[in-house]
């Protein structure tokens, strides 16, 4: 029987539309395989092919990334490697130098040597001076002991002679402010006649003022005492104005601060009690600070026996 392509075709199309048939065909076909199990076995092949592919394709990946990254490492290496020849070759130049350097310490120690051994002769003698040294320090411990004892009792002569000469400076300070203050009291008429008409100490006049200033309630008995205390009270007429005025004098070999507050202070009880009243600090002395600080309160200041134009009231 002869098969047609035209019969061949209309026998797989029949084939195809009758699928128990084409189990049947493909047993009498292939006897000794089981067709389903060989598809899945083949399936599972492919599958395992596959996954095996993937697996090469991403080792292929990682190999050609470690290749890039060897290919990088290998290009640093290369420059390090220029870099250490590099090293080298200066290395070598100061390994040359320092054969040179060491050439010379050979020498140098070998004259140190020779210096060690002057000096342990050196040590020697003075070793033997020390030993002469101990024995005279030894003396002079002595003798500083004795000269302790004599410093402890000029100590204490010099501490009592110091308390002696604070006394009589202080001593020599009261007589010469009280020299001073006499001698402002004494020559009051002649200092400020120059500035003031029938000048005149007001001490006993201004004391029964003030008496009857307390006993009217304007002053306390205290501010009454503090007038009174004043080293002088002098009382006149400005010779310019013809004002009656009055001085609260404080008179000191130093001129102090106090002396300035004292001033000003009493000065302005006299204000109190309706009297024109002007502070005044005499001073045989005065520093830079306390004639700013007078100029300051407005205070008249008196240099010895002679005042200050600036400072005057006028």
């Amino acid at each position: 029987m002869v098969i047609t392509e035209t019969t061949f075709s209309e026998f797989v199309t029949f084939i195809n539309t009758h699928p128990q048939w084409r189990r049947k065909l493909a047993k009498a076909l292939f006897p000794d395989i089981d067709i389903a199990k060989a598809f899945h076995e083949l399936a599972e092949s492919q599958r395992q092919t596959q996954l095996m592919l993937r697996e090469m394709t991403g080792r292929m990946g990682r190999a050609e990334k470690n290749i890039d990254i060897l290919k990088e490492d290998v290009s640093v290496l290369k420059e390090d490697v220029s870099v250490l020849k590099k090293d080298v070759s200066v290395l070598k130049k100061d390994v040359s130098v320092l054969k040179e350097d060491v050439s010379v310490l050979k020498e140098d120690v070998s004259v140190l040597k020779e210096d060690v051994s002057v000096l342990k002769k050196d040590v020697s003698v003075l070793k033997e001076d020390v030993s002469v040294l101990k024995e005279e320090v030894s003396v002079l411990k002595e003798d500083v002991s004795v000269l302790k004892e004599d410093v402890s009792v000029l100590k204490k002569d010099v501490s009592v002679l110091k308390k002696d000469m604070t006394q009589v400076k202080k001593d020599v300070g009261h007589l010469k402010g009280f020299n001073y203050e006499s001698r402002i009291i004494n020559r009051a008429d002649s200092i400020f006649g120059r500035y003031m008409r029938r000048g005149h100490d007001a001490r006993n006049k201004i004391g029964l003022l003030l008496e009857e200033a307390e006993d009217n309630g304007l002053i306390t008995e205290q501010e009454h005492d503090h007038v009174l205390s004043l080293d002088l009270l002098w009382q006149g007429k400005q010779k310019r104005t013809k004002t009656d005025i009055v001085l609260a004098i404080e008179v000191s070999w130093w001129a102090e601060e106090t002396d300035i507050t004292r001033a000003v202070s009493r000065a302005a009880i006299l204000q109190k009690i309706g009297l024109t009243a002007f502070p005044l600090v005499a001073g045989f002395e005065w520093s830079e600070e306390m004639m700013a600080l007078a100029r300051q309160q407005n205070v008249v200041v008196m240099i010895n026996t002679t005042i200050d134009e600036e400072s005057w009231l006028i």
